[in-house]
C-alpha cells in the first residue's frame, strides 16, 4: 500500500512540477512533497515487517523442522524444547503439537489442562491437528467431562480440512454409534476418505467392516485386501486380522505359516497392547495345534 502511494505521490509531483503548473513553493507542492516522504517513511515501514515476517517464518520452520526430527528419535524432551520456541512466536503447529504432548505426557509430566489450552490456542487459529486433539480429549473424557457430541464437533472440523486422523475418527464414532447414531454406512465413507490419505487405521476398519459385512455386502477377498494394505504399514491390528485370514482361509488361501508370521509381527509390536495379546494368544494356539 505504501508503495502505491508513493508511485503515485512522486509521478503526481513530477508532472506537475514538470509542466511548470506548480512552483516550488506552492502548497500543493508542499503537500506532494510531503506525501512523499510519509509514503517513504511507511515503505520503510512495510519492508522491516515484511522482513520480520520473514526472519519469524524462516525461524518457525527451523524450530519446527528440529521439533519433528527429534519426536522421530522419540526425544520428546528436546522436541517439546524446540515446540515452545516455535510457539512463543505463535506458531500454530507448534501449539498444536505442545497440546498433544501434554495429552500423552511425553517430554513433559501429563497435563491434560495443559493439553487443551495449547490445542484451544492453535484451534483458534484454524489448526487442525489442534482440532483434532480437542476432539480426542472430548471423547476420552481427558480434562473435560466425556462428551461425544463435542468430540464428533471438533472432529469433523478438523475432517474439514481433509486431516485424516480426524476423517479416522469421525468414522470410529459413526461406527461406535457415539455422538451420533450407529451408521455404518457413513463411517465407511468417512474411513474411505481417511484410507485415501494413507491412513493405516482407516484401512484396518474398512477390512473389518467388508469381513463382516457392516454397512456392505460381506467381502473376505475385500477385508484381506484392507487388512494387507493397513498391515503393510505397520498397523498391529491389520497384521492380526490379515493373520486370521490367513489361518482359517478366508479370502486367501490359507497358510498357517504366513498366518504365524503376521501374528509374530504384531506381537512384537509394544504400541498397541490389546492387538499384541490377541496375536501372543493366537501364536499360542497355533503352536498348540489348535484351531481358530
Amino acid at each position: 500500500m505504501a508503495l502505491v502511494v508513493l508511485l503515485l505521490a512522486c509521478a503526481g509531483g513530477a508532472l506537475l512540477f514538470v509542466r511548470g503548473r506548480v512552483p516550488w513553493r506552492s502548497s500543493w507542492f508542499q503537500i506532494a512533497f510531503f506525501a512523499l516522504v510519509v509514503s517513504g517513511a511507511l515503505l520503510i515501514v512495510d519492508l522491516v515487517q515484511l522482513n520480520a515476517r520473514k526472519a519469524n517464518a524462516a525461524s518457525n520452520s527451523a524450530d519446527l523442522y528440529n521439533g519433528n526430527a527429534a519426536l522421530g528419535r522419540q526425544d520428546y524432551t528436546q522436541a517439546m524444547n524446540y515446540f515452545q520456541t516455535a510457539a512463543t512466536r505463535g506458531d500454530a503447529q507448534a501449539e498444536a503439537t505442545i497440546g498433544v504432548l501434554y495429552a500423552n505426557g511425553q517430554g513433559v509430566q501429563q497435563d491434560y489442562a495443559q493439553a487443551m489450552q495449547w490445542s484451544q490456542k492453535a484451534a483458534a487459529k484454524g489448526n487442525a491437528l489442534a482440532e483434532d486433539s480437542i476432539g480426542g480429549l472430548y471423547q476420552k473424557g481427558w480434562g473435560v467431562q466425556q462428551d461425544y457430541a463435542a468430540a464428533m464437533n471438533w472432529y469433523q472440523k478438523s475432517a474439514a480440512q481433509g486431516f485424516a486422523d480426524a476423517e479416522n475418527n469421525v468414522a470410529w464414532l459413526y461406527f461406535g454409534g457415539l455422538g451420533v447414531q450407529r451408521d455404518y454406512a457413513q463411517a465407511m465413507q468417512w474411513y474411505q476418505k481417511a484410507a485415501a490419505q494413507g491412513n493405516a487405521g482407516a484401512e484396518n476398519m474398512i477390512g473389518w467392516l467388508y469381513q463382516f459385512g457392516l454397512g456392505v455386502p460381506r467381502d473376505y477377498a475385500a477385508a484381506a485386501f484392507w487388512y494387507q494394505k493397513a498391515a503393510t504399514q505397520g498397523s498391529p491390528s491389520g497384521e492380526d486380522n490379515i493373520g486370521n485370514l490367513y489361518e482359517k482361509g478366508l479370502g486367501i488361501p490359507k497358510s498357517t505359516a504366513t498366518a504365524i508370521q503376521w501374528y509374530q509381527k504384531a506381537a512384537a509390536q509394544g504400541n498397541d497392547v490389546n492387538a499384541q495379546q490377541v496375536a501372543k494368544t493366537a501364536l499360542a494356539r497355533l503352536h498348540a495345534g489348535g484351531t481358530p
